[in-house]
């Protein structure tokens, strides 16, 4: 598995960079991006509560039942930046599973790849997405970082999106997943899916699974049990989670 190291914001947040790869037209689809990725802003907001009589005050708080539980909170100590945060890592993969299973030569000579696009043979296109799961009783969703095949027509116009800035023409496109997630009772090699382009120009594309007799469907619409999140934090190499 090409499983990469991962925050759950770097997962989603496209990046320009380097590329490396065999050349041709696909060195143009791939040329340094001329957007400027940002990262996403944590807004805090204060809330300030009107003064109030004693007597009104006891009458208010009185009639307040919890009844809500409280769930441990979930962070986690990423090995690159050595920082904590909050939620969950998300599983991203680094390359396709065709891509990733060449030898070194072997992508030189028949792949072109960057941090969000790649070729394969001057035949199958990938593009880096996400894949958001709620956890049941979170707030925080677990994230999958996978790579989507798609068309040929529909990678070179998601690619002058990606370069450019300018409307591919479609806000959504159907794909197949490139990696297989660990732990999952089927396969998600090849699995149907369906991509949406985000509002933010340094967001990745978001998947949904089209198979509803897929396990990973019935997650995205009903969530995942936090035991699995945490046991699919597991297959992350150096990621320490943290519950409190």
């Amino acid at each position: 598995m090409a499983l990469a190291t991962s925050s759950a914001a770097s997962a989603k947040t496209r990046r320009s960079g380097t590329y490396s790869g065999s050349g041709g037209l696909a060195d143009l689809l791939l040329q340094k991006s001329l957007t400027n990725p940002g990262n996403r802003t944590e807004r805090a907001r204060r809330l300030s509560w009107p003064r109030m009589p004693n007597n009104k005050q006891r009458a208010m708080f009185q009639s307040v039942k919890l009844t809500h539980r409280h769930f441990p909170r979930m962070r986690y100590r990423c090995p690159s930046c050595r920082e904590t945060h909050e939620g969950f890592p998300a599983l991203a993969y680094e390359l396709p599973d065709a891509i990733f299973a060449l030898s070194t030569d072997e992508r030189q000579a028949r792949a072109v790849m960057s941090s969000d696009l790649c070729i394969l043979d001057d035949a199958r296109y990938f593009i880096r997405c996400v894949l958001a799961v709620p956890v049941q009783d979170y707030d925080e969703d677990f994230e999958y970082g996978p790579w989507v095949e798609i068309s040929a027509e529909d990678f070179g116009r998601y690619s002058v999106w990606f370069n450019l800035g300018v409307s591919p023409g479609w806000h959504a496109a159907d794909g197949r997943i490139a990696n297989a997630f660990p732990a999952s009772a089927e396969t998600t090699l090849g699995l149907a899916c369906r991509i949406e382009l985000p509002d933010a120009d340094d967001q990745r594309p978001s998947v949904r699974v089209c198979d509803e007799a897929h396990p990973i469907h019935d997650e995205q619409n009903q969530g995942m049990p936090v035991k699995r999140a945490t046991e699919l934090v597991a297959h992350l190499k150096g990621f320490v989670l943290i519950v409190d």
